[in-house]
């Protein structure tokens, strides 16, 4: 006799999943401060060889900064925007999927002459009428 495999327990596929993210989340804060400690030398360095006063440097770095806070702001939107749409065609795909399991259980259940719970239903409303006929009758 064959064994059969166990599948492996919802819970721990969910603390694998989240222990997963979770590095990667710590990953991502690493390399971000990395690229953060970088970014500081490279500026430095940059102040240093350009001889523009430091009044002219931090104009220029608050327009990159407001620039970069637009062009964020434009890029999240559109994320968001794309999430949305994502999100309407799921729910689409899932309504289109369930009709189609519907339809399949359907015939399904056609080919083996086995009544839908529409027809027990309208079955049983028949049986009770008959039912309230029959007792009318026997008055």
């Amino acid at each position: 006799m064959a064994t059969r495999k166990k599948a492996p327990r919802r819970g721990a596929a969910r603390s694998s999943r989240a222990n997963r993210l979770e590095r990667t989340w710590t990953d991502t804060r690493s390399a971000l401060r990395s690229a953060e400690v970088r970014v500081g030398r490279k500026v430095a360095e940059l102040v240093e060889q350009s001889g523009l006063p430091t009044h002219e440097l931090q104009r220029r770095a608050e327009a990159w900064r407001v620039r970069l806070g637009q062009e964020g702001r434009k890029a999240r939107k559109r994320a968001l925007a794309g999430l949305a749409e994502l999100q309407k065609r799921a729910r689409r795909d899932g309504r289109s999927l369930s009709r189609g399991v519907d339809d399949a259980v359907a015939r399904a259940l056609a080919a083996l002459n086995i009544p839908t719970r529409q027809e027990v239903q309208e079955l049983s409303r028949q049986v009770a009428r008959l039912s309230a006929r029959v007792d009318r009758l026997r008055r």
